[in-house]
C-alpha cells in the first residue's frame, strides 16, 4: 500500500510540530511545505528535505500532494480552507475553523457542496470535563 502524500500550509511553532508528526506517521509521507515566511519556508525545506511554496495554492495545486494539514495563523483559515477544499484533497485544519460564524457556515456549505473530508483538530485533553471522564473511566475499569 502507498503512503499519503501529505502537503502542510503553514510552518509556525504548531504547523512545524504538525509536519514533523506527518515524517513519524505509519502509512503518511511529506512531500511538500507552504509558508509566506521566507525563513519558515526554508527552514521546513532544509529540514524535511521536500519542495516548499511560498504561496499555499501552489501546494494545494500541486498533483503530487494528496492530502493537506492547514496550520496558519487562524485569521487565514477561511481563506485557506475555501481554496483547499474544491481540490477534493482530505484536509486537516488546525482550530479553531475560523473566528466568524457566517465564514465557519459558508465553509461547511463548501465541504457540503464538494462533499470534501475536513477535520479540525480540536484537542480536549485538558478541558477539566474531560479529565474528570476519564479519571471515571480509569477508576470503572480498574474494578
Amino acid at each position: 500500500m502507498a503512503n499519503l502524500k501529505i502537503g502542510t500550509i503553514g510552518l509556525g511553532r504548531l504547523g512545524y510540530h504538525h509536519t514533523k508528526n506527518v515524517t513519524r506517521t505509519f502509512g503518511a509521507e511529506l512531500v511538500a511545505v507552504a509558508d509566506a515566511f521566507p525563513d519558515a519556508l526554508k527552514r521546513g525545506e532544509t529540514d524535511f528535505g521536500v519542495k516548499g511554496y511560498a504561496d499555499y495554492r501552489d501546494l494545494i495545486n500541486d498533483p503530487e500532494v494528496e492530502a493537506i494539514v492547514i496550520a496558519t495563523p487562524t485569521q487565514t483559515h477561511y481563506e485557506v480552507l475555501m481554496a483547499a477544499i474544491p481540490s477534493g484533497k482530505p484536509i486537516f485544519c488546525e482550530k479553531p475553523i475560523t473566528f466568524e460564524l457566517d465564514e465557519a457556515e459558508k465553509i461547511v456549505k463548501e465541504v457540503e457542496r464538494y462533499n470534501a473530508f475536513v477535520m479540525i483538530g480540536y484537542m480536549r485533553r485538558y478541558d477539566p470535563a474531560y479529565m474528570a471522564g476519564k479519571k471515571d473511566d480509569r477508576k470503572r475499569r480498574m474494578r
